[in-house]
């Protein structure tokens, strides 16, 4: 089950929760979250969740309760996607340095980036998110990184629209890409293998021979046995029924500084 939040152009954030994987028993539970928001310099905040949850009451029904982890036992990860204006196709723009996990026994493991006022990619962006996560359980994690979750779609992102706080109607074109389901999660039946590169100085990258780049859309599984938590700024917060949520600043990378 997916619930969208997915807003119009003039939207203050976008938002998506997933929840793709229940255990044999149906009492033990995954929670995927994805969204963008303006962030305060108007270029782009970026947050995605990997969330363990559980309901003894009615298996497989949606994660009722917060349920802790130890550490290591949480994976994220994340991809930023934005139009290219020229071609109002969706390609590649950045993505988390690692794969990031939880220090500490937690239930939810977030991370957040705020992009620099001009954009991480193209100025009056439309951008989006897939976040990637995956719980640890019964020995192995979850078959879910790779099926990341969608934000929806956040536009005129980048300085100078978003600071002067105009807004224009997106081209349907401009909507979701063609592989994502109104709720959020995939087709994957229309998932790229495969997708272009966004160049900071306009259109995609290119090789010698003048044609685009193309990069794998998948990020690196998760480690069998993470040795650490993957760095990042961290802060913890304890829920009211005791619960530890731990938040990541994580390091952004454009995949065009990467080839």
């Amino acid at each position: 089950m997916s619930v969208g939040f997915a807003g119009s152009a003039s939207a203050h954030a976008v938002y998506s929760v997933d929840y793709p994987w229940h255990n044999s028993a149906g009492d033990h539970c995954m929670i995927n979250k994805s969204q963008v928001g303006d962030g305060e310099s108007g270029g782009g905040e970026f947050k995605g969740w990997s969330e363990s949850g559980f309901n003894e009451l009615v298996p497989y029904v949606d994660c009722e309760y917060p349920r802790n982890r130890p550490a290591g036992h949480l994976a994220d990860g994340m991809q930023i996607w934005v139009v290219d204006p020229s071609t109002n196709e969706w390609v590649l723009c950045a993505r988390t340095d690692q794969t990031y996990y939880n220090t500490k026994e937690a239930y939810s493991l977030q991370l957040t980036w705020t992009a620099p006022a001009a954009g991480m990619c193209f100025t009056d962006g439309s951008y989006g998110l897939y976040n990637h996560a995956a719980i640890h359980s019964d020995g192995d994690w979850t078959p879910t990184f790779n099926n990341p979750l969608w934000s929806g779609v956040h536009h005129n992102l980048g300085w100078p629209t978003s600071a002067a706080g105009e807004t224009a109607a997106p081209t349907e074109s401009a909507l979701r890409p063609p592989w994502v389901n109104a709720d959020g999660t995939m087709d994957p039946e229309k998932v790229p293998h495969k997708a272009k590169v966004a160049d900071p100085n306009g259109g995609v990258v290119t090789g010698e021979d003048g044609k685009p780049v193309e990069v794998s859309t998948k990020l690196p599984a998760p480690d069998k046995a993470p040795a650490n938590g993957g760095g990042g700024q961290r802060t913890t917060k304890v829920t009211e029924n005791g619960s530890t949520v731990e938040v990541v600043e994580a390091e952004m990378i454009r995949v065009a500084d990467t080839l």
